[in-house]
């Protein structure tokens, strides 16, 4: 142990301006204060280096010190750059004990990383009585904690990019601060963006929203949709940020897909008009209803080829949305067809217009209309959701060596149902599992057999649960929103409410919890279809693990289907101000259910 006895005045920020005690100055010294609530003050102390498993631990304000893996790798390299402030106090048996007063936290990390060598502040015990003297060690861990203000997020964002312009690497960055590599690119990813700054700074959102946020700068409406939800439903952010992405993604798709075979029929000389809303209108008719001409056999179809050399020869692109695909169609017309002497295809011989002598069919109703509108608003969302889902999943089968609460019980209910997808999971080997562990494309099964053979029976628990959270999730179609079967319903009702193992301490520090799945609104739809209640998610899960919900897990899904979670994170509501507090707008429209997508055939 090595000492280094210092002045009291040159070593701490705590100790007198003065070493020397003020003179008295006449009858006002006998109303100073003889006792202080504050840190110990002696007129001098010593920096000692010791092994930090020589140091004791006071109680502390901070409570339990959870290890984070990332803060002890940081200390395995760099060591402890603080002094520790302790006290001396001796034993009633005579041994000297230094006591942890402040940095707590570096100590214990300091010990978990190997560090042999830690400096410390040697302060006097407290003074005073038993409770004067926690009351004094109360209020300086409160001093001490009160004099440090955590970094800003933003501030740390533009501290990152600085070292990206300084040439160093995100790679590089991470390593150096051991912080996870995705925390690091979000951070730049904000730091490049006004908005996404103003966003993160104004409602105090997380990296990767605002992060997220960045890829809707161009797009007002969007921006400011997601903004909404992050703030009032944080929960269904990752859910309706997809949705936005589908939408943009699809949109340029099918604008390319129409400029596209736009600039093809054009460059065929073919003269291209906008899509007409009525196809029937009185001057224009598609080919495939029409004949060449009235003496023409009725029913005998015009080809593009035939009128071609015709003058009203025109032609339309129309652009569906088909297996996440834009699909461009030609439609050719002709522009006042019966003054170029055309026909309907099925009017009688020697006329122009078929008489219709019943009621008009092919038409369909408002409610048809509005029931297929409906079908593709919530097909394109179950794809949106999907997404979601098996990012969640993928996060699932990686992120994690133990299995959830009641897994057992889960395992034992799902094998007694069976079901379809069960047994496909079964025929195929478990593709998506093999997909989502990150096996090559094309490996067989051994080597999904070897992780297994390989894992603690904890670890094996895991892929258990893995192998039937895939195999459900496989057996899922895009009709399941709107007729679920019993397992679909399951094993919705099984993510949504999985509970995490709950360790002897923190082995990771990261903001994700892999156990913790929101649905989407398309999934609360299936649970309905299903006769499910969503306001009781956790309730429903019991069921299947065996737990019992508390009441907190049932309250706040309720409050996420009916109405916005009420937050302290700011006092301006981001539906007030379209880009991230830059101007005053109207309020947005209902996240939850926005597609924005042009008519798609979906």
């Amino acid at each position: 142990m090595t000492t280094a006895p210092v002045q009291d005045q040159a070593t701490s920020e705590s100790a007198p301006k003065s070493a020397v005690p003020p003179q008295s100055t006449g009858t006002h010294d006998a109303q100073q204060p003889t006792e202080s609530y504050g840190p110990p003050k002696p007129s001098s102390r010593e920096i000692l280096t010791v092994h930090p498993g020589r140091l004791k631990f006071a109680e502390n304000t901070r409570g339990e010190v959870e290890i984070d893996n990332y803060f002890k790798d940081e200390l395995a390299e760099n060591g402890v750059y603080e002094i520790v402030a302790v006290y001396r106090q001796t034993e009633k048996d005579g041994r000297e004990e230094f006591y942890v007063i402040d940095g707590a936290r570096r100590v214990k990390h300091a010990l978990e990383a190997g560090v042999t060598e830690i400096d410390i502040d040697v302060r006097e015990s407290f003074s005073g009585t038993p409770t004067e003297q926690q009351i004094k060690r109360i209020l300086f861990q409160l001093s001490k904690n009160g004099h440090r203000k955590q970094i800003s997020r933003l501030a740390e964002a533009k501290a990152h990019q600085t070292l990206l312009d300084l040439k160093m690497s995100p790679t590089k960055i991470s390593k150096a601060r051991h912080i996870p590599l995705p925390e690091v690119k979000n951070s730049l990813e904000v730091a490049q963006s006004e908005l996404a700054a103003a966003a993160l700074e104004k409602y105090n959102l997380t990296l990767e929203q605002a992060a997220t946020l960045k890829k809707f700068e161009e797009h007002p409406d969007a921006f400011k949709r997601l903004t909404v939800v992050a703030v009032d439903q944080p929960r269904k952010f990752d859910h309706q940020a997809q949705i936005e992405l589908d939408t943009l993604t699809r949109k340029e798709a099918m604008a390319q897909a129409l400029a596209e075979k736009t600039r093809e029929l054009k460059d065929a000389g073919v003269t291209v008009i906008d899509e007409p809303t009525n196809e029937h209108a009185a001057n224009l008719r598609r080919l495939d209803v029409l004949r060449a001409k009235v003496a023409t056999k009725p029913g005998t179809a015009l080809t593009v080829k035939q009128h071609e050399s015709c003058a009203g020869h025109v032609a339309w692109v129309k652009v569906d949305w088909r297996d996440k695909k834009a699909v461009a169609t030609t439609v050719f017309a002709c522009k006042d067809w019966r003054q170029r002497g055309h026909a309907e295809r099925h009017a009688p011989a020697g006329k122009a217009v078929q008489i219709n002598s019943g009621p008009q069919t092919g038409k369909k109703s408002e409610a048809e209309k509005l029931q297929i509108n409906e079908a593709r608003k919530y097909n394109l969302q179950w794809d949106s959701a999907t997404e979601v889902r098996r990012r969640w999943l993928a996060n699932f089968v990686k992120g994690r060596n133990t299995a959830p609460e009641g897994s057992q019980r889960i395992f034992t209910r799902a094998w007694a149902e069976g079901g379809r997808s069960l047994q496909k999971a079964f025929e195929r080997k478990h593709t998506l599992l093999r997909e989502l562990a990150g096996l090559p494309p094309h490996s067989n099964v051994d080597q999904l057999l070897k992780r297994i053979d390989e894992a603690t029976d904890g670890k094996a628990l895991h892929w258990n649960m893995c192998m039937l959270l895939c195999a459900m999730e496989e057996g899922l179609t895009r009709n399941s929103w709107r007729q679920p079967t019993d397992t679909d319903a399951l094993y919705l009702q099984i993510i949504s409410g999985l509970k995490s193992p709950k360790p002897a301490r923190s082995t990771k520090k990261t903001t994700k919890n892999f156990y913790d799945y929101e649905l989407a609104e398309v999934e609360e739809r299936a649970l309905t279809a299903a006769g499910v209640r969503r306001a009781e998610p956790a309730r429903a899960a019991s069921a299947a693990t065996g737990t019992k919900p508390t009441a907190s897990a049932t309250s706040s899904s309720a409050e996420d289907s009916s109405t916005p979670t009420k937050t302290a994170k700011t006092a301006d509501s981001p539906r007030t101000s379209a880009k991230a507090g830059t101007s005053d707008s109207p309020k947005a429209p209902a996240p939850a259910t926005s597609t924005g997508a042009a008519t798609t055939n979906a």
